[in-house]
């Protein structure tokens, strides 16, 4: 178990750091103006950096979820494994999306709005993240955690 307990320490530790890279490109005109590197190379750095974070998130969450013994609560777990799962996942869509915006588009309200959103994900990523940690989970109302585990 202390293996899964390392394994969401990384993950919490990496999604922090993807936290004030989203930060950064939400900024992103301010400091390219401050540092003279091109905004468009910062954005896509930050991109860049901020995916590879995001796939080690991922890849943690599934050694923590491999980690999990079966139990009455091993669905409930993994139900909170795939949420972060999610919205990690959506994190990589959004930058993807928020890539194709300074490369193409070039609209200012869609950069920060996306930016925005990054950063809503990333602490709805922490929550779970959190109830994970801490072991608090809401158990769905009936569940006697029997079944097929």
């Amino acid at each position: 178990m202390g293996e899964g307990k390392r394994a969401l320490a990384k993950v919490r530790t990496y999604t922090y750091i993807v936290f004030f890279m989203y930060l950064a490109m939400l900024f992103h005109d301010s400091i390219s103006s401050a540092t003279g590197f091109s905004d468009r190379k910062l954005v896509f750095g930050l991109v860049a950096l901020a995916v590879i974070q995001v796939i080690l998130c991922v890849l943690y969450d599934v050694k923590y979820a491999t980690t999990v013994p079966r139990g009455k609560m091993h669905k409930v777990v993994m139900m909170y494994c795939a949420r972060l799962r999610l919205w990690l996942l959506v994190q990589i869509v959004l930058m993807i999306l928020q890539v194709a915006n300074e490369a193409y588009l070039g609209n200012y309200y869609l950069d920060k709005i996306v930016s925005a959103t990054l950063i809503v994900l990333t602490m709805l990523t922490l929550k779970t993240l959190t109830i994970l940690q801490r072991g608090n989970y809401q158990v769905p109302d009936g569940y006697a955690g029997g079944g097929q585990d």
